[in-house]
């Protein structure tokens, strides 16, 4: 009896040791974002509107998911009713530890991720896609979220894990000066060597004279650097592969008039705009070793001058690393005018109709997704069309209009021509049957960088993402072909009808309704 006493004892002791083992479910962890919204979409602009946003994390990763086009706790505040044209700013800060991270952001139309910590290699600036593994010390980090959109859908979605634990300590407060780097240029550093690209346009297109230079800083005056090259209006590009060593360098560079340096595939400077080249910009980057650098400049009208220089700056020098200086200013105006006899359709939900070619011009009116107008000039680079509403003329971007009937001999049409013309509409004979997705053959082209989502509508949960240009094939439709069911590269759901470009001559009745 006392034998059968003590087991039962061992047993209920070991049952109560098993059931204080048991681990608690996870609970979700929240970050808390602090947002401002501006009217205009370089981060400027009065009255600005504030907001608080959640990022969720969810066992190792983190996400932050916002939908511009949607009002509510994921979308735009219901204070600020701009759909088009404008910025905002999220900024947390997050307690790390120390280990390498994997940081994903995805953006439509512009997103730029800083992370502000001292050794951390380059934050993201993105239209579409980019993901980064960056090494971060234990402790809080700023993290600050920019994004900047035009026209068409608005979404960011900024997600991060931990892929490797431990990494770098903390830097000390204070550090010797910076030493040059060979192989930048510039002056104060030994001369590389710089593949250079001159062309007689501000887009970098035609075929460029080409030369090979010790370092990209010039001063043009009021000449031209090649032959062939006008003494205005021109552009350059300088590329080379630096032999630079792991650590932290500082990029300057001055020019009369736009500039902008990438580094290692990574836009760290961006001023693309008109200056007299007094101003000194300036990106600290961490590189891991030889990278590859890319120089771009254009020149305006009066004086040309280009000013570069890389240095190291010694280990353990306190500073801050990021990328991609937010543009201030609209890039320059191509006014060139090139005659075009042509239809566009409207391929954004709304579009911005302007009074000159480039984000800059003044808005005139808007049209919708699915018009059609005339098409009737465009620049040099078919970057921008002017199009007739009515009677207005005005400039739209290309990314946004379909062209097709194209004349062979250009010609601007009469001024009587209607606009819009109404664009046609297949209506089945009959309500088809919901029935289950299968292989159709076709396939659609996206027209935006957008999320495939779980079901025909903005609120459901997001699957993956498709960049603009690619293509996915169609497995299904809703009723009305306003969603599509797709499958690209193992990702499979639903994806919106308004930025999606579908097969010519389609008869949308091929096409299985999977959805109401």
């Amino acid at each position: 009896m006392r034998r059968i006493v003590t087991l039962w004892l061992c047993l209920l002791a070991g049952g109560f040791v098993l059931s204080l083992a048991w681990p608690a479910p996870v609970q979700a962890q929240v970050t808390q974002w602090a947002a401002t919204f501006y009217p205009q979409n370089n981060l400027s602009g009065a009255p600005t509107v504030t907001a608080n946003y959640t990022s969720v994390q969810s066992g190792a990763l983190t996400t932050l998911a916002l939908d511009f086009d949607t009002v509510g706790l994921t979308g735009r505040p219901a204070t600020f009713p701009q759909t088009d044209n404008f910025s905002a700013q999220f900024t947390t800060n997050v307690n790390f530890a120390a280990g390498t991270y994997r940081f994903t952001l995805s953006a439509n139309q512009r997103g730029v991720l800083r992370i502000g910590n001292p050794i951390a290699t380059p934050s993201l600036d993105i239209n579409g896609q980019s993901t980064r593994d960056i090494t971060l010390p234990a402790g809080p980090q700023q993290l600050i979220l920019e994004y900047y959109e035009d026209t068409g859908a608005a979404t960011v979605n900024l997600n991060w894990q931990l892929i490797a634990s431990g990494g770098p300590t903390a830097v000390p407060t204070a550090g010797p000066s910076p030493t040059p780097v060979p192989g930048g240029g510039g002056g104060s550093t030994a001369p590389g060597t710089w593949q250079a690209q001159y062309f007689p346009n501000f887009s970098f297109t035609g075929t460029p004279i080409t030369a090979t230079v010790a370092s990209p800083s010039a001063d043009w005056g009021l000449g031209s650097p090649a032959g062939g090259i006008p003494a205005d209006n021109f552009s350059a590009r300088f590329t080379t592969i630096a032999p630079f060593t792991a650590g932290v360098y500082r990029f300057e560079v001055r020019a009369d008039d736009g500039v902008r340096l990438t580094v290692a595939g990574l836009r760290a400077i961006d001023h693309w705009y008109p200056s007299d080249g007094s101003a000194t910009h300036v990106a600290n980057v961490y590189v891991n070793g030889p990278s590859s650098l890319t120089l771009e400049y254009y020149e305006a009208t009066g004086g040309a001058f280009l000013f570069y220089n890389a240095v190291r700056v010694p280990d353990g020098t306190p500073t801050s690393v990021s990328l991609a200086i937010a543009n201030p200013f609209p890039p320059p105006v191509d006014n060139t005018v090139v005659q075009v006899s042509a239809i566009g359709q409207v391929t954004a939900g709304t579009l911005n109709v302007r009074n000159q070619p480039g984000t800059g011009g003044q808005v005139l009116t808007k049209i919708n997704f699915g018009q059609f107008y005339p098409v009737i000039a465009s620049n040099s680079d078919r970057s921008w069309y002017l199009i007739r509403v009515g009677i207005i003329e005005g400039w739209v971007s290309a990314r946004f209009l379909r062209i097709s009937n194209e004349t062979a001999s250009p010609v601007i049409p009469p001024v009587n021509l209607p606009a819009p013309i109404a664009p046609p509409v297949i209506v089945p004979t009959a309500v088809p049957p919901v029935v289950a997705p299968g292989s159709t053959g076709l396939f659609l082209t996206v027209t935006e960088n957008l999320i495939i989502r779980s079901q025909p509508n903005t609120q459901s949960t997001q699957r993956g993402l498709i960049a603009a240009g690619q293509s996915a094939e169609i497995l299904g439709r809703n009723s009305s072909g306003t969603w599509w069911y797709v499958t690209q590269n193992l990702q499979i759901g639903w994806i919106s009808g308004r930025y999606v470009v579908l097969p010519a001559g389609l008869d949308v009745n091929r096409v299985p309704v999977t959805a109401r």
